[in-house]
């Protein structure tokens, strides 16, 4: 049968005289429709805008007015460097314009979790998170005129395939076919992978920069946050850092007049022979890996204001992040700096502590970038971390220590190749870690391991014998964040905070060479970082003493060992709870 022409489209709605005969045909009875009271007074007529606004510490979410006459969205509210939330009660949007921050994003994918849950609503509400160019057809249905008709021009005249250019680019999802009169390859900016690996500083250089900031630093006061407020840290626990807190140092150095910063040199003599100084305050505000971020909102509205009231022009604040640290932050607390997981127990639980709650820890002792990067930060008990260049603590709790004196043990271990200029600073930092009850500490060298030792970290596995990551080891991020595809590569004092959900990242080990695509990347940047990886393999053959390198697709959440062990302390928690909304 033949039903061309003969289809109708009825709009039905609570008023209509169709009604009937629509409920009829799904075979509904109008008695059996309940009301639903709550719904109909909460319900949103019309979708309520919402832009992300950053203010003096915190987020701002005001609510967008509709201007025109008859209060309906249209395009033009939506700026590009802005996000904003539309709440269409069934569903909200995340809107992202192309200029916008990466804060602003993962902001507003937070507030509009929040705000989904605030309002008892549908069961099958959800959040949609879109992009500038990339909107689908229920967006674009909220907003009047905005249509997706194609312009075509059917009278001009057809032209011969061959002086067309074809690019085709395939995905997951889909094949597309991008064809153009006058095409041209898009601007990419890839030649940090043809350049060789950044040079850590040397020792003479490590050592100038730590005798400068002995000589400018006059007397530093250091801060923790807890119970929503900054109190004294302890002398004892000066270097020691714990992942879920923040801490505040207020630093009093006399530096030169034409330089604020502390110089690594001392060659900034005037032509007379002298060093004008003058006294700056310099505060540095570290917050842990999986620190609240309430800590730094207090310390906006506290120790911040009455700095700036004391020290006023004088005063110089710096926000770091935990493994992140610049060079004279590093170099207040060397060779001591210990970075221990979870949350710092008070001066009082740490006296009172009892050995059922002290649990075993595992410390890696490690420079990234020379010896001025030295930390001890806290990884997981597994032995295939070990590695044979570098120093290890294990710290033994009396609950699963087999020894007659109910007492604990803290192991040193030493690999059979490391640098033994580490040797003493090692020494210092097992000292460190016996803050309020001493623990005998053993030093044992590879190959000469106690029973004790493998038991609590599950058992003797295979690990790195040669190290070959420590001289090797590289990582770029992938992107097109600023518009056209660029490789760049990050600094060799890198660490897990560096990996970003929403790029492709690079990581040369020296053997095997990952491609980790974030959970969030975007095809373009797969595709040509997996077209590009080959060519950063190719190159590495013209450096001396290189090895074959094998590739490895991996997604983020999936690191095997081979990619965790080349980060210092991997969290997988962390990795995990970048990844919510």
């Amino acid at each position: 049968m033949d039903f061309k022409n003969q289809c109708q489209i009825i709009n039905v709605n609570e008023s209509s005289v169709h009604l009937i005969e629509f409920w009829d045909i799904l075979g509904v009875s109008l008695d059996h429709i309940v009301e639903n009271k709550l719904y109909d007074v909460i319900h949103l007529s019309t979708p309520i805008v919402y832009k992300l606004v950053v203010g003096s510490g915190y987020i701002e979410l005001p609510q967008i007015e509709l201007t025109n006459h008859n209060h309906n969205l249209t395009r033009d509210i939506l700026k590009t460097d802005s996000v904003y939330i539309i709440d269409c009660w069934d569903e909200i949007f995340v809107w992202c314009g192309k200029k916008t921050v990466k804060m602003l994003k993962e902001a507003a994918k937070r507030l509009a979790y929040h705000l989904l849950k605030f309002f008892t609503r549908i069961s099958y509400g959800n959040i949609q998170v879109l992009h500038e160019g990339y909107e689908n057809f229920i967006f674009k249905s909220y907003f009047y005129g905005w249509e997706d008709t194609l312009k075509s021009q059917f009278d001009s005249k057809i032209k011969p395939v061959a002086k067309e250019k074809e690019l085709w680019i395939k995905s997951s999802q889909s094949v597309k076919l991008l064809t153009c009169e006058n095409f041209n390859l898009p601007k990419m900016e890839i030649t940090s992978i043809f350049l060789p690996r950044q040079t850590p500083l040397s020792l003479d250089h490590c050592q100038s920069l730590l005798d400068a900031v002995d000589e400018y630093l006059e007397h530093m006061d250091c801060f923790v946050f807890e119970n929503k407020k900054f109190i004294k840290l302890p002398e004892i626990e000066k270097g020691q850092f714990y992942s879920n807190e923040c801490y505040v140092f207020l630093c009093k150095i006399v530096v030169p007049v034409k330089d604020f910063t502390i110089s690594t040199t001392s060659s900034d003599a005037s032509k007379d022979g002298q060093i004008k100084m003058e006294l700056k305050y310099k505060v540095f505000f570290w917050e842990g890996r999986c620190c609240q971020r309430t800590g730094y909102l207090t310390f906006a509205f506290s120790l911040k204001k009455q700095f700036e009231e004391c020290f006023g022009d004088k005063l110089i604040i710096e926000r770091i992040s935990q493994q992140q640290e610049p060079y004279e932050f590093l170099a207040l607390f060397h060779p001591v700096l210990i970075i221990h997981r979870g949350y710092r127990p008070s001066a009082i639980g740490l006296k009172k502590q009892s050995d059922i709650n002290f649990k075993p820890r595992l410390y890696q002792i490690r420079n990234m970038m020379g010896y001025i990067t030295l930390r001890c930060v806290e990884i997981d008990l597994d032995s295939e971390l070990l590695c044979s260049r570098l120093f290890y603590i294990l710290t033994v709790p009396p609950s699963l220590s087999p020894s007659t004196d109910d007492s604990g043990h803290i192991y040193l271990w030493m690999g059979n190749i490391v640098d033994e200029t580490e040797k003493n600073c090692a020494q210092l930092i097992v000292q460190a870690l016996n803050l309020y009850k001493p623990y005998p500490v053993v030093s044992i060298t590879e190959g000469n391991e106690p029973n004790e030792f493998w038991s609590v970290l599950g058992g003797k596995k295979s690990y790195d014998v040669n190290g070959i990551f420590i001289d090797c080891c590289r990582l770029f991020r992938c992107s097109n964040e600023t518009g056209f595809f660029g490789i760049k590569e990050k600094y060799i004092d890198f660490c897990q905070d560096d990996l970003i959900n929403s790029d492709v990242m690079l990581l040369d080990n020296g053997v095997e060479v990952f491609l980790w695509e974030g959970c969030s990347a975007c095809d373009i940047e797969i595709i040509l970082t997996r077209k590009l990886v080959s060519t950063y393999v190719q190159n590495c053959k013209l450096t001396p003493g290189w090895l074959q390198r094998k590739i490895i697709f991996i997604k983020g959440g999936e690191e095997p060992i081979e990619f965790r062990k080349v980060f210092q302390g991997f969290e997988r928690q962390s990795i995990s709870a970048q990844m919510l909304p």
